[in-house]
């Protein structure tokens, strides 16, 4: 999904963004002025750990980022920064998919943050010269959703990376014992899991994961933790 600096120039906006988690990495001068401005945005509350966003602000930012100072899984990259054609390609050649300048208005921030909630693609004007970033990918735009399905995606979303492998196996009917032997933990700790997990989707147990197996498993292939992969995994980690 492309949105392009025009849609900006609209008087409105169609939804009002959802509760969005935003997280910034910015060196320090910059860190409190660029959270302080999106924190205006709505919908927005800035956070430091899981986040649906992440604010890659600067040469800096991106250097951090490739450094990995933060697990960006499951988050959106928003590069923020100046017109400089090598940071914009460097971030975008470590996922950023929506680009923001400094000197460009709340509205078009607030396009820019509306186009990662939904995995789109944009180009605020002051970078819009560059047109597309080297290395930014091409995807088609998704099929429409109907709001249940969005709904769904969202919850499966705000799940951690650990409740996310255990609702996977949930979904696949395997009992507490099976999943605390597949991931290498307690059956207490699986339990503790799993209660999250059922507050996050709304359900009543382990039978209703079934219903969401098709979801849980899509996002763990977008965020590399796909239930089959696994033995893999733990083969390449103990080949170490």
């Amino acid at each position: 999904m492309l949105f392009k600096p025009s849609d900006v120039k609209g008087a409105t906006m169609e939804q009002p963004l959802s509760s969005l988690q935003v997280a910034v990495l910015a060196p320090p001068s910059m860190h409190t002025p660029v959270a302080e401005r999106l924190a205006r945005l709505p919908g927005v509350t800035l956070g430091h750990g899981a986040a649906d966003v992440v604010v890659v602000v600067g040469p800096e930012g991106v250097d951090r980022l490739a450094a990995q100072e933060i697990p960006p899984a499951g988050a959106t990259l928003v590069f923020l920064g100046s017109a400089r054609s090598d940071d914009v390609s460097r971030a975008s050649a470590l996922g950023a998919r929506v680009f923001l300048g400094l000197e460009d208005d709340d509205r078009a921030w607030e396009l820019g943050v509306r186009a990662a909630q939904v995995g789109g693609r944009y180009w605020a004007p002051s970078l819009e010269h560059l047109g597309s970033p080297p290395g930014a990918p091409s995807a088609p735009p998704p099929a429409p959703q109907s709001e249940g399905a969005r709904t769904a995606e969202a919850r499966v979303r705000s799940l951690s990376n650990a409740e996310l492998l255990a609702a996977q196996g949930g979904a696949r009917s395997l009992s507490r014992g099976e999943l605390a032997g597949a991931l290498h933990l307690t059956q207490e700790t699986v339990k503790t899991q799993l209660h999250a997990v059922y507050a996050k989707l709304g359900v009543k147990g382990k039978r209703d994961l079934p219903e969401w197996r098709e979801y849980l498993e899509a996002e763990g292939r977008r965020r590399d933790l796909s239930w089959e992969e696994l033995p893999e995994r733990r083969g390449r980690n103990r080949g170490r």
